[in-house]
């Protein structure tokens, strides 16, 4: 109730002070509930064997028999018995002094005076300590500032600032990233962090991975699998190289993430739920088609009685079944599925829809597939027309629809129209994707029978020379796969 918004007023101590810890030698309390997973205590046991492991690993073989976590009843034993003995002590000293002296105020003046000498001593070491921090902190900003302003200054004076794109400056930074911050490897290694979801958001994948590929290792040493940052990293990961064609690695990724969450949140966490549908989509890219629809249709009844039957959540299960069936030659099936969706979920023109798109392009390529061309070319282009402009020529999902309603116009035998999108989806592709990815091969061989069907015949041959050459590439596949459509682009 209170998390959804509500006001609710709790009279009992046990449920008050559940989970709570106090800090700053007890001016601070901090209490976490529902939002365990951000307690720092957590996947501590974790990160000390990892760290143990790395240290050891160059010994050889070894096996870590028992461990024991401190927790915070046994810290707090510790810190009584420390004061108990100090105050033991002060007594004693003040009783020496009192009968050495015979003079009880000499042994209280002692006490006192050790006191207040103790609490300078501790203010003093407060104050080095906040010092330190402080330049420590300037230091770092002053370097971060530095960095941001050179990334923004235009590498060409003569060229007019408003002509820059963003992902001319993303790549300037990531480029300064590999040699600048080395003796600040956190603030160095988050901003790769903050670099590469950005790239991702903007539906850049190729640029992803080299960043995270850094940025993991330090995550899983310094911060431990069990915190949801290092398995946010993992599954953003695991998402790039799906798109790049590595579905083996994004495969193993995505099982490592799913059965973490399902670990550490439970198995209908929301989290949890979306790492079954990335791994629905990873088992689809590897054609494991029976064990994709298996899982999807599970996680669909999973969905419907967790969250209801038009959460978005069950809606996304429903477009990964229907882009199973669609993939199994059962569009027909497939299509009724993502028009429901559609028509009950929409979507608000210009706005960025992630789900909305995913689901239009699965859409558009059934209706093709199901030689429904006018209804696939309408709803196509008029996703085209309000989100072309707020996404970008470059996001995944704009060349993926693109092609997807230039093979509705050839089916219509639209060739003029057809080439008209081919053409600019199969440029950004080779961009994005890596030599012989299927989306590339799929486009060019339809791109080739347009180009023949209008008399230009030397083009569609180079491109079929093109296309055999791809095919003798080492890790081509045996036979051209069937058009996938992507899931929707969330970790």
């Amino acid at each position: 109730h209170v998390h959804r918004g509500g006001h609710l007023a709790i009279l009992s101590g046990n449920t008050c002070f559940w989970q709570v810890r106090s800090a700053d030698d007890g001016r601070s309390m901090s209490g976490y509930k529902q939002r365990f997973r951000d307690d720092p205590g957590l996947g501590t046991d974790s990160l000390v064997e990892a760290r143990m492991a790395s240290g050891l690993a160059s010994l050889g073989a070894f096996n870590i028999q028992e461990s024991r976590k401190v927790d915070a009843t046994i810290s707090d034993d510790i810190k009584v018995k420390a004061w108990s003995s100090v105050s033991i002590a002060l007594v004693f000293m003040f009783l020496y002094i009192a009968v050495r002296f015979r003079n009880w105020q000499y042994g209280l003046g002692a006490v006192l005076s050790l006191g207040q000498a103790g609490r300078a001593n501790r203010e003093a070491r407060r104050a080095v300590q906040a010092e330190t921090q402080a330049k420590q902190r300037l230091a770092e900003s002053e370097a971060i500032s530095q960095f941001l302003t050179e990334v923004f200054e235009s590498p060409d004076p003569t060229r007019d600032g408003r002509t820059i794109t963003v992902a001319e400056t993303l790549d300037r930074a990531a480029k300064k990233l590999e040699t600048d911050l080395a003796d600040q490897p956190e603030r160095r290694i988050e901003l790769q962090k903050t670099l590469a979801y950005t790239y991702f958001q903007l539906g850049l994948l190729r640029e992803v991975i080299p960043l995270l590929e850094q940025v993991l290792p330090h995550y899983r040493t310094h911060h431990g699998l069990n915190r949801t940052n290092t398995m946010e990293v993992m599954a953003t990961l695991a998402a790039s190289y799906d798109f790049r064609g590595q579905s083996a690695e994004a495969f193993a990724l995505r099982s490592e993430v799913y059965e973490l969450r399902r670990r550490v949140l439970g198995p209908e966490h929301p989290d949890t739920l979306r790492a079954v549908l990335n791994m629905c989509s990873s088992l689809y890219s590897l054609r494991r088609f029976q064990e994709a629809e298996k899982m999807a249709k599970d996680l669909v009844e999973t969905c419907r009685r967790a969250g209801g039957p038009e959460h978005p959540r069950t809606f996304e299960a429903i477009n990964a079944l229907a882009g199973i069936y669609s993939e199994t030659g059962r569009h027909r099936e497939a299509v009724p599925l993502l028009r429901d969706i559609l028509r009950k979920r929409g979507g608000t023109p210009g706005v960025k829809d992630e789900f909305a798109m995913a689901v239009t392009l699965n859409l558009v390529g059934n209706l093709t597939k199901a030689n429904e061309f006018d209804e696939a070319i309408r709803v196509g282009e008029a996703m085209l027309k309000s989100h072309g402009v707020t996404w970008g020529a470059d996001h995944l999902y704009i060349f993926g629809l693109k092609a997807s309603v230039a093979a509705a116009y050839r089916g219509a035998h639209q060739f003029a129209k057809a080439i008209e999108l081919f053409e600019p989806a199969l440029q950004t592709m080779r961009r994005q994707m890596a030599p012989g990815r299927q989306w590339i091969t799929e486009t060019m061989e339809p791109l080739a029978a347009c180009y023949e069907a209008t008399g230009r015949g030397p083009e569609a041959e180079a491109l079929r020379r093109e296309l055999a050459a791809m095919a003798a590439l080492p890790d081509a596949p045996a036979k051209p796969p069937q058009p996938a459509q992507p899931a929707p682009l969330k970790p």
